[in-house]
């Protein structure tokens, strides 16, 4: 299955031709020139200082783990992507920070070529840059790893914060957060001007 689409590889192609980018992830290059039919494994940690580099707001704190088992075969290079570890995100249901498990495998098919585009289910960087940078494609592999939807484990979620929400929301959900839909009636307003105080609540609660 691969996770590059044309939008992300078009931006990672945009983001590794800047330079001053470039300069920030000279760590995460693998030099494809160098590889051998002979199975090689290089590893990466991505770390706070990682994502405060990257610097988009879906991650920015974590520890995970890359490992790549790259080869050369025939006229291409394969790179066996593993990620272990985990990113901290706001959890959905009480917004307080939470560890997010990743756990990830993905398998890029390498080519040289005059300049970064992709190829069908190919990969293609400059040859005369020798290397590929690999810290965006580790990102988004982060990306797809993270479910649409992120709450601590049961008992874990912040008690005190729970109760505001749940004292100021409008509709109801069950224990289990499976039902996100909000009932009609709590949008029974006669003017359509008219601003819900329930919303006005909504607002003080990070000022209590």
């Amino acid at each position: 299955m691969r996770f590059i689409s044309k939008k992300s590889s078009t931006f990672a192609r945009f983001f590794f031709e800047k330079k001053e980018e470039m300069s920030k992830f000279s760590s995460y290059k693998l030099f494809l020139k160098d590889l051998t039919q002979s199975s090689q494994v290089f590893d990466f940690e991505l770390d706070d200082e990682f994502f405060k580099k990257i610097n988009s707001p879906e991650v920015e704190r974590g520890n995970v783990k890359a490992t790549v088992a790259a080869r050369q075969k025939s006229q291409n290079f394969e790179l066996k992507i593993s990620l272990n570890g985990y990113v901290t995100i706001p959890c959905d249901r009480c917004l307080d920070d939470m560890r997010q498990p990743i756990n990830y495998e993905e398998t890029l098919t390498v080519q040289f070529g005059e300049e970064f585009s992709e190829d069908g289910d190919v990969l293609i960087v400059p040859q005369s840059d020798g290397f590929i940078n690999l810290a965006w494609f580790f990102y988004e592999m982060i990306l797809v790893n993270i479910p649409i939807k992120h709450i601590h484990p049961p008992g874990e979620c912040n008690k005190t914060m729970q109760q505001k929400l749940k004292k100021f929301s409008v509709g109801s959900a069950d224990e289990n957060d499976e039902n996100d839909d909000l009932e009609e009636d709590d949008f029974d307003i006669d003017d359509e001007n008219e601003i819900d105080p329930r919303w006005e609540k909504l607002k003080e609660i990070d000022n209590d």
